[in-house]
């Protein structure tokens, strides 16, 4: 075979190989389902009404409570369980502080369970 012969066999391999991994339908992207506004919130005896509210924008966290507490900050999912529950990764405080938080998702996908308090999609 001529040496354009396995040259051309070549880059038509590289190209059906790249449309393959480009078009191939069983490939799902990854999907943040974090993304938008969550709100939780109660009454208990020791401590009254609670309230606290996650917003999740790309790679940005938005932290609100009843108590006047707030986070802005970055997150990453770290790891993800076969049962549905994340990881989630939080660098806060200007990059000074960062804490790692279990939350466990649904398949609804608007309720989640953040380190076990009841959050459900408003937005």
């Amino acid at each position: 075979m001529k040496k354009t012969h396995i040259g051309v066999l070549a880059a038509g391999i590289v190209i059906a190989i790249a449309l393959f991994f480009a078009i191939n339908p069983t490939q799902e992207a990854v999907v943040n389902e974090l993304t938008g506004t969550w709100y939780g919130g109660g009454s208990n005896e020791e401590t009254g009404d609670w309230w606290m509210q996650y917003t999740f924008e790309g790679n940005d966290y938005q932290l609100t409570t009843g108590t006047g507490y707030e986070e802005v900050g970055q997150y990453n999912i770290a790891k993800r369980y076969e049962d549905g529950s994340i990881d989630v990764y939080k660098i806060f405080d200007e990059g000074t502080k960062t804490h790692t938080m279990t939350i466990v998702t649904f398949e609804e996908n608007n309720r989640i369970f953040l380190e076990g308090l009841q959050l459900d999609r408003i937005k």
